[in-house]
């Protein structure tokens, strides 16, 4: 039996090639896209979970307490986890991770800048499986002068030789062994690094900080028991309190496995980027469930080609059940066929589609036994789906009605197919609509006045102690030059400023009151190079004097969110104690984003520091010509430190990285989106073409009767306009409501304009009249004696 269903199939399709090469397109453009996404949603997915212990890891982040608010963060106290470890017995192993530090790295005749050096305690290869390819993981982090590598470092400086026992450089004189090499950190992975050095290089550095109050580096700790965790948090919070009798914060847990698609930061818990999980998910589905609309379409309405087939089957003894089963194989065979273009479709984009997502997904991943599990149940579902309204109805024809030739084409199931093709069409409106949306708030913040002119504006990093000590003489050769305009030094480049602290003072200030105000060290000239607009009092001047000081020795600038919250008028000249400093406020400059336009702008203070405070040197170039302002960069630097390698960056682009997550987001709704447009064009034409076939007496009735051929496409499209116009007027509403709270994230959002949903339902419009006319067309100009012929 099986066989005969499938000659039947083989044969239909044959028989129809027009109709079954509509249907396999637009499943296998539907399955290739679906592919496509899960893939990518398996890898989102897939962080960290490839450590041996990964759903007993934890990182402990902190919920900070302000005056009734919460400041959510990621950081702990240095001293924290030898205590946690020592004191909570639910703990099995806590350790240590310090942010990324720069050094210029050398070996022999090779020299580079690295910036992913981070110091951790011995037991954090034995807490993260980060494969050990030479070295013993025992003993690698035990000596104070050792040093981890990752094997694309070690191939880097030492190429095949083996590396372990080799020296290399950090900075002017720190000699480091190399005692192990790791595999590469894998893309999915939360924890990023190329070199690995025991945590005493923090003492020696001098970087240790036994503060409690004082939160700087990353701890990770095992529980095995998940049931525990609730006693952990209360026990750590305890404990830090314990220590700090001030502090404000309560510490919590968050599952390693969570923490790339959960992590949040600052004021208000996120969504964070699992909404992209959800939303690609649902994009996947709709362009899936278009496909199958249009097979379900293109099969109900060729109904009238099978019904004498299946009413002289029921007539021989064919039974409704073995009917139904051999439309669901036919339908599963074409889902197969399908799956099969969409394999070869997915193998040719992946390339593609990695480099629009910024993924590494691998071609290989198509063969493991759970994707491919997962393929076919994809396969069947769609197979069953698809086919099931056909089977049911066409297998419940009545073979007296379909014989005696009074069931017209398709009838029964004209209702089905007004509902499937507003169901189609509405899912493309809220797919263009959500697609306009987000790429007008991505061009809204890659636009928005950031309030200092990030254009021509270059940062160079400061390695090392070193170049900070040259700091001086760099900028004196840097303003020698006429295409240089202004040059001045921070702590942290201008697009994420992230040090923050709570404690200050001022006249009248509620001693209940707590605020959290982030702080930043600077050089004379700062707001200057920046091109930040003053609206009092002054910038930072190293000719100042006055009996209070100098503006080296504690005076500083606010923006107008810190002189709002402090509330003085006059603001300039009050006194201010912040930051270990104490002075008074000498001007206040316009806001500026200096963090994410995600969030808010919160209060900061600006306060000059010391050269050895700066880690950022900036660089203000001349518009007229970029490329020679580079090249006095490039002199200065050579004259300068010419044994370090100069890394030049410009502002525009690191704020540009921001933002590149919802970059690539819009950029694969935006194709996706198009796909699904097609898809529906496509079985929009099927649909017309066989309604169009259907109607060819009429038409050519019409046609002798004297009717035009605008007339005639009039009528064929008219019904189609119909459904389209419907099909608007269901999606707007969920596209806004699914629009609006989508915004909702961003603290600086595009209003939602009515626009956007005229514009999306009008192309929809113009894209379905467009596909249905050319088949009417096709059809009005048919010779109507060849419509009647048989007459």
């Amino acid at each position: 039996m099986f066989k005969n269903y499938l000659k039947i199939a083989l044969r239909t399709a044959m028989k129809q090639k027009g109709y079954s090469f509509i249907n396999v397109a637009g499943l296998s453009l539907g399955m290739a896209c679906t592919i496509l996404v899960l893939l990518w949603v398996r890898d989102e997915l897939s962080y960290d979970r490839f450590h041996e212990h990964a759903d007993t890891l934890y990182r402990v982040e902190e919920d900070q307490h302000y005056s009734g608010r919460i400041f959510h963060v990621t950081v702990t106290p240095h001293p924290a986890a030898p205590v946690f470890e020592q004191e909570i017995p639910e703990i099995a192993r806590a350790v240590r991770f310090s942010w990324r530090a720069r050094f210029r790295v050398r070996h022999e005749n090779k020299v580079f800048m690295e910036d992913k050096i981070h110091a951790v305690d011995p037991a954090f290869l034995k807490m993260f499986s980060f494969g050990m390819l030479a070295g013993d993981p025992e003993t690698a982090l035990i000596q104070p002068n050792s040093i981890l590598l990752t094997e694309s470092i070690a191939r880097k400086y030492f190429g095949e030789e083996n590396p372990i026992g080799k020296i290399l450089t950090l900075g002017n004189d720190m000699s480091r062994v190399i005692t192990g090499v790791l595999a590469d950190v894998p893309s999915n992975s939360t924890l990023d690094f190329n070199m690995l050095v025991p945590w005493t290089f923090m003492d020696q550095m001098k970087w240790s900080n036994e503060y409690w109050g004082s939160n700087s580096i990353v701890t990770y700790v095992r529980v095995p028991d998940a049931g525990s965790v609730a006693a952990v948090n209360r026990k750590m919070t305890e404990i830090v309190h314990s220590h700090n009798e001030d502090s404000v914060t309560d510490f919590v847990l968050m599952p390693l496995t969570d923490v790339h698609l959960h992590a949040h930061f600052g004021y208000g818990r996120g969504v964070g980027a699992v909404q992209y999980v959800y939303i690609f998910s649902f994009v996947a589905l709709f362009v899936l469930l278009l496909a199958c609309i249009n097979f379900m379409n293109l099969s109900t309405a060729r109904s009238a080609n099978r019904a004498r087939e299946i009413g002289v089957r029921k007539a021989a003894g064919a039974l409704r059940l073995s009917i139904g089963w051999q439309f669901i194989l036919e339908s599963v065979f074409m889902a197969v066929a399908s799956l099969l273009l969409a394999f070869v479709l997915v193998l040719t984009l992946l390339p593609v589609f990695n480099t629009i997502s910024g993924k590494e997904i691998s071609a290989d991943i198509l063969a493991q036994p759970g994707v491919l599990f997962g393929l076919v149940v994809v396969t069947l579902v769609t197979g069953l789906v698809s086919g099931s309204y056909p089977a049911l109805f066409l297998s419940g024809f009545n073979p007296v009605e379909v014989l005696k030739g009074s069931l017209g084409a398709g009838a029964k199931s004209s209702g089905l197919r007004r509902f499937l093709v507003v169901l189609q069409f509405g899912l493309s409106i809220m797919l263009i609509i959500g697609t306009v949306v987000v790429y007008e708030q991505l061009e809204y913040m890659r636009g928005k006045d950031f309030g200092y002119e990030k254009d021509h504006l270059l940062y160079i990093r400061m390695a090392d102690e070193r170049v900070s000590d040259s700091y001086t003489i760099l900028k004196e050769r840097l303003l020698q030059h006429p295409e240089i305009l202004s040059v001045s030094a921070a702590q942290q480049a201008p697009p994420i400023i992230g040090n923050s602290s709570s404690g200050a003072k001022w006249q009248g200030k509620d001693a209940e009151q707590e605020v959290l105000i982030s702080h930043l060290r600077v050089d004379y000239g700062y707001t200057t190079t920046l091109g930040i607009e003053m609206l009092q009092g002054r910038s930072f001047d190293s000719a100042f004097t006055s009996d209070r000081g100098t503006d080296s020795t504690g005076n500083f600038i606010v923006n107008e969110v810190l002189a709002d919250i402090i509330g003085l008028d006059p603001i300039v000249g009050a006194d201010l104690e912040f930051m270990g400093l104490r002075g008074q406020i000498v001007g206040v400059m316009k806001n500026f984003h200096f963090a994410s336009v995600r969030r808010n702008i919160g209060p900061l203070a600006l306060a000059v520091g010391a050269p050895d405070d700066m880690n950022v040197l900036l660089i203000r170039a001349r518009a007229e010509d970029a490329v020679a302002s580079v090249s006095a960069v490039r002199d200065a630097w050579a004259r300068t430190v010419p044994d370090y390698p100069l890394e030049l960056k410009f502002v525009d682009q690191e704020v540009g990285r921001l933002y590149r997550a919802e970059q690539r987001m819009g950029d694969i709704l935006k194709y996706f989106t198009v796909l699904a447009v097609c898809i529906s064009c496509l079985g929009l034409f099927g649909l017309a073409a066989f309604m169009s076939e259907q109607r060819t007496k009429e038409i050519g009735v019409r046609k002798v009767l004297g009717a035009s051929i605008p007339s005639i496409v009039s009528l064929l499209s008219t019904e189609f306009a119909r459904w389209v116009i419907i099909a608007n007027l269901i999606a707007w509403p969920a596209a806004y409501f699914g629009m609006h709270k989508w915004l909702q994230g961003f603290a600086y959002r595009v209003d939602l304009s009515w626009t956007v949903f005229w514009a999306a339902g009008i192309s929809t419009l113009v894209i379905a009249m467009f596909t249905v006319s050319s088949q009417a067309i096709k059809s009005a100009v048919i010779n109507p004696a060849k419509a009647l012929r048989y007459e």
